[in-house]
């Protein structure tokens, strides 16, 4: 009885510490760089690979890559450029890892993006809330070199206008989707 017991008590304690690390981990705890994850609808990804238009010697950035399924979907569409994923929550970062190992043109890399450089960005794509796209804003103007283009999903930035924007119905949803293009 006291072995059921304890058995009981460890798998609950064992649950809640899970269920914090999940939580944590999917960035419910928001600061300025961080951003719940949220899947992608696969019909999105091609328009997002159209707008992109990425070369063989682009250098693509997902800050905040979640799942890495973008990448993923990137790479297949263009096998020679290279493709950096960012992202912050572990959870996620373990299932990009997942997904793109043993692919070495695509590197998964752990930690805040707004600590690291992207300098050698030819392509971003970004699917962050308005607060972490505007606080991000003036780090990309510093650092991005001329016609570096910048696909936004769903969220613009309030002080810069988009060269292009793209509304169209994800068929599995009832309201418009928006893909927002900038070039820095």
């Amino acid at each position: 009885m006291i072995d059921l017991f304890i058995l009981i008590l460890l798998g609950a304690i064992l649950a809640i510490i899970f269920l914090f690390f999940a939580i944590y981990s999917f960035g419910f705890f928001s600061t300025l760089n961080s951003a719940p994850f949220v899947r992608i609808s696969k019909n999105t990804i091609p328009k997002i690979i159209e707008l992109l238009d990425i070369k063989d010697n682009s250098v693509v950035y997902d800050l905040g890559c979640g799942d890495g399924r973008v990448l993923l979907e990137c790479y297949k569409y263009n096998p020679k450029a290279q493709y950096i994923g960012i992202e912050r929550s572990t959870i996620p970062y373990i299932l990009a890892r997942i997904k793109t190992r043993g692919i070495d043109k695509i590197k998964i890399l752990r930690g805040d993006f707004l600590k690291k450089d992207l300098s050698q960005a030819t392509h971003l794509f970004l699917y962050l809330l308005p607060k972490t796209m505007d606080g991000l804003l003036p780090k990309l103007e510093k650092e991005l070199a001329s016609e570096t283009k910048l696909i936004s999903y769903n969220f613009s930035f309030l002080r810069k206008q988009p060269e292009k924007t793209i509304k169209f119905l994800n068929p599995k949803q009832k309201r418009s989707r928006l893909l927002y293009l900038y070039r820095f």
